[in-house]
């Protein structure tokens, strides 16, 4: 019993991580949605030649006949903005305020701009995996 009782004593305390916050939320899926569209734009080309399609809505309906409309906007309810060639792929979401960064001092806020050329993260919040 004794025994017992020191193997519990002397284990590690595992703790959740604490919750996130509900901008941290946001931003983790906005990046989500970017990762998810690149991936349908990829599997498009792939089965197109290698051209790009027109838009993300025709490259997310080859993969989802259901398109979920939460992957076509960021978490702030607006489309991301989307340019595709043969050899490139952008994507973009302006953040919470709608806004480019074009200039600003860098933020890290709600505010901060997503950026992803082909596979590459150009531009994500510090706290967002990449």
């Amino acid at each position: 019993m004794l025994l017992a009782w020191l193997f519990v004593a002397a284990s590690p305390r595992v703790t959740a991580p604490p919750p996130r916050s509900p901008a941290l939320n946001r931003q983790v899926t906005t990046a989500s949605s970017i990762r998810t569209l690149r991936l349908c734009v990829e599997i498009y080309r792939s089965t197109h030649k290698g051209e790009a399609p027109p838009s993300l809505e025709i490259a997310l309906r080859e993969l989802y006949p259901n398109n979920p409309p939460a992957v076509l906007t960021d978490a702030w309810g607006r489309r991301f903005t989307y340019y595709g060639t043969r050899d490139h792929l952008l994507i973009i979401s302006f953040g919470a305020d709608g806004k480019p960064d074009a200039g600003d001092v860098a933020t890290e806020g709600e505010n901060c701009d997503f950026v992803s050329l082909d596979d590459q993260w150009i531009r994500i919040p510090m706290d967002v995996d990449r």
